[in-house]
Order: structure tokens, then C-alpha cells, then sequence
């Protein structure tokens, strides 16, 4: 049995928001859970490059990120993109720097693909795709 292609969206955007949500709140676990098994290596990557300095500075930070999916493409029956804006981002602006709060909008794409009539994202970095 086929969903309807709104039925695909609505699932697809679920787990993109979820994803990004969890993953830009630092709640690597969480997002691990949204995202394909070898992906894993990308978020924990980015979970090692926390330190305790970068720990605390969440701790603190009351700006928490908001994240919104502006746009879903199907691709076909098995790949989709999302494309995700976060604002105030909390981020490691270069190795060794102090983390900040990022106001503005920040935008990002991530490919999804279907596992087992479930939708994750398949994250192979995080670069940012405009400003």
C-alpha cells in the first residue's frame, strides 16, 4: 500500500524537523535515532567536538535554536531533500574559539531517504549551504 505523495511530505518534513531540531539542540542521541546508520559517524564527529568550556556555555545560553523546514523535494519513491532554516544557533565558529549564539536565519540542506518505509536523514556534513 502507497501513501499519497501529501502523505510523503507531511512524513518527510516530520522527521526533518525532528532531526533538526534535536541535532541543533545538541541532543545528538536524539538525533541519531532520525538519521541513517552511517551517518553516525558525522554526529558523533560533532558530539566529540564539544568540549566542557563549549558544555557550560549551553548551559547558559537562553536563545535556545528554532528551527523551521521551509521546503521538501521528492526525489523518488526512495530520496527526498529538506531544506531546514535554524535561528539563533549556537555554534563552534573554528576549533579552539568560544562558542556563539548565531541570530540570524542560517539555512541548510539535508538528504532523507527511505529505510524500511521510514524516512531518515543521511548526513554526511554540516556545511551551511547560504546566509
Amino acid at each position: 500500500m502507497s501513501c499519497s505523495k501529501n502523505d510523503e511530505e507531511k512524513l518527510i518534513h516530520e522527521t526533518a524537523y525532528n532531526f533538526s531540531d534535536k541535532l541543533f539542540n545538541y541532543k545528538y542521541a536524539e538525533a541519531l535515532t532520525l538519521a541513517t546508520p552511517e551517518s553516525r559517524r558525522t554526529i558523533e564527529f560533532l558530539a566529540s567536538n564539544l568540549d566542557e568550556k563549549a558544555i557550560e556555555y549551553l548551559h547558559g545560553v537562553t536563545d535556545t535554536p528554532s528551527v523551521a523546514v521551509e521546503a521538501i523535494e521528492i526525489i523518488n519513491d526512495t530520496s527526498a531533500t529538506a531544506t531546514v532554516c535554524v535561528t539563533n544557533e549556537t555554534a563552534l565558529d573554528s576549533i579552539g574559539k568560544a562558542m556563539s549564539v548565531h541570530h540570524e536565519k542560517r539555512t541548510y540542506t539535508f538528504k532523507l531517504v527511505r529505510i524500511k518505509d521510514k524516512w531518515r536523514v543521511k548526513m554526511e556534513d554540516l556545511r551551511q549551504n547560504e546566509k
